[in-house]
């Protein structure tokens, strides 16, 4: 049974006469009161955590932090090309003299045209391929690869941040 207000409060009798506080009291979390900056969809950072998916860092566990990066992995593009490009050298000779003697019994195998294709995508591939750049987080605990991207500015503006958020701790 609700008693009435009294100075913005709610009580309420119990059973036993004794009059309770039902008011509604705001709970306070750890996170509402931190000011979080969405970096993007899957990272945040806050006054005191650093959230990627859905690991989670506390800035004052973070010694530092650095970028990396990884070349492009091609090696097998690069093979195929190589390969293709041999094929293309070994297949056009008897092509080229075949056309200088006249002769026209040229089979469909001394053509290098499939061998050309598979250059020209093996090249196309190759040069797609991008540098990962990486987020190396040092704890105590050792290094942590938080994050990688294609985007170098994606990590250099995370980094940036991230140092700056560790650097308002102290």
């Amino acid at each position: 049974m609700t008693f009435g207000l009294s100075c913005g409060r709610f009580y309420s009798a119990t059973r036993s006469g004794i009059l309770r506080d039902r008011s509604p009291v705001p709970k306070r979390s750890l996170i509402m009161s931190q000011k979080t900056e969405q970096l993007n969809s899957t990272i945040s950072l806050s006054d005191s955590l650093f959230v990627v998916g859905s690991t989670t860092y506390p800035l004052r566990q973070i010694t530092s932090v650095r970028g990396d990066t990884s070349p492009p992995k091609n090696t097998f593009f690069a093979i195929v090309f190589l390969l293709s490009i041999l094929w293309v050298a070994i297949t056009i000779i008897p092509l080229y003299q075949s056309f200088r003697d006249g002769s026209s019994g040229i089979a469909f195998q001394d053509f290098p045209i499939v061998s050309v294709c598979v250059a020209v995508i093996s090249f196309i591939f190759m040069r797609r391929a991008k540098t990962s750049y990486h987020l190396i987080i040092s704890t105590a605990a050792g290094e942590t690869e938080a994050l990688t991207s294609k985007n170098k500015g994606d990590i250099v503006t995370i980094i940036t941040k991230l140092n700056k958020a560790i650097a308002g701790l102290s």
